[in-house]
């Protein structure tokens, strides 16, 4: 969603721009994107970027080595031709190879990639304060929230017929947007619901995001269903799969509770769009949660249920949570890519997403 915001406000400003997809669905051939067959095509097309004048905005953080490999690449070719990239550093405080925790070779990989780009956007000035022990000059780094305005614009749709029935069986509703990955947690979550639908037999929740076949999970995607049958919850629990930004943001507006279980995610934009939209939430114990999130221990089921029955137990007045402040910080992102002016550092705090390439050339 960041990368499709900058995008359009990029080419609104009449500055030539591209974007290379390395997600999931890389292969598929859109016109919003140029596609990525394999990591020869990939090193290919950031070849061809640069030599039509093109600057690389990179995205990484802290938890993937192939993303390492992906931006160190582009990085490096990009010093080659003397166009130094601009690297967009997401993730909160706690990642896999961040901050700084002893382990040699991944400080000298950051050191490495710090050091190669240009420019450096990140989360907020904690973030900033950690990449700024790498060595990197504080002026090198601006902090700026990975969320803007831009994300709350969207149209209410009607649903799928199966997931309005669902919403009109269950009372309360507990939104969760995730992926079938072990940082995700979905066993705690699951133990929890057990607990949590000895008091609420209504208790519905809508699991957004899911992936069929998904490896990195105890069994994958039928391991955890196994979960839910095991525990009698196949009636409470719906899965929607991927869901469009209308319809994401929709269905988010019209549950009681948003439930957020990485623990390394700083502060997602799915959290700040339920905090946006009158949503109270309750994600996992993070230095980067806002303060009107109710946290919990990451791995103590027993804990999760209590922070739900928490909120829950307050009536629907008091259950809304203070809106979080929302500059445009897709302009200020911008400005940086661009070189037009040095934003102004936005203090929210903020999570973001990974790897990949963005090109963009022209100056406005």
């Amino acid at each position: 969603m960041r990368i499709d915001y900058v995008l359009r406000e990029m080419r609104k400003a009449r500055i030539e721009c591209a974007a290379l997809d390395v997600g999931q669905n890389r292969r598929q051939r859109r016109p919003q994107c140029d596609d990525v067959q394999s990591a020869w095509d990939y090193a290919r097309k950031v070849l061809r970027y640069l030599r039509r004048g093109y600057r690389i905005h990179n995205h990484l953080n802290g938890d993937s080595p192939k993303a390492y490999a992906m931006v160190f690449y582009a990085a490096l070719m990009s010093r080659f031709f003397r166009r130094p990239a601009v690297l967009t550093w997401h993730g909160g405080q706690a990642q896999r190879f961040f901050p700084s925790n002893g382990n040699r070779l991944a400080d000298f990989v950051n050191r490495m990639i710090f050091g190669l780009h240009g420019k450096i956007i990140c989360n907020d000035m904690k973030v900033k304060r950690h990449i700024v022990a790498y060595g990197v000059r504080p002026r090198k780094v601006v902090p700026i929230q990975a969320f803007s305005r831009q994300y709350l614009d969207y149209e209410p749709v009607r649903l799928a017929n199966d997931v309005e029935r669902f919403l009109a069986q269950r009372d309360p509703i507990l939104f969760c947007y995730m992926c079938i990955r072990p940082e995700f947690y979905l066993s705690v979550l699951m133990n929890a619901m057990r607990k949590l639908v000895v008091d609420y037999p209504r208790l519905g929740l809508v699991m957004v995001g899911f992936t069929e076949g998904r490896e990195g999970f105890t069994g994958g995607s039928q391991g955890l269903r196994d979960e839910i049958r095991a525990a009698r919850l196949e009636s409470n629990v719906y899965f929607t799969g991927d869901l469009d930004h209308d319809q994401f943001l929709t269905l988010l507006a019209r549950a009681d509770l948003f439930v957020r279980t990485p623990k390394r995610d700083g502060v997602c934009s799915s959290l700040l769009e339920a905090l946006a939209l009158g949503v109270p939430v309750v994600a996992t114990e993070n230095p980067m949660r806002p303060p009107q999130v109710v946290t919990y221990k990451t791995e103590d089921a027993d804990d999760l249920a209590r922070a739900v029955r928490q909120v829950l137990a307050l009536p629907n007045s008091a259950r809304r949570p203070a809106p979080p402040e929302i500059p445009d910080t897709v302009a200020a992102e911008i400005d940086v890519l661009t070189d037009r002016r040095r934003p102004a550092t936005t203090g929210a705090r903020l999570g973001g997403s990974l790897g990949g390439a963005q090109a963009m050339r022209g100056r406005s």
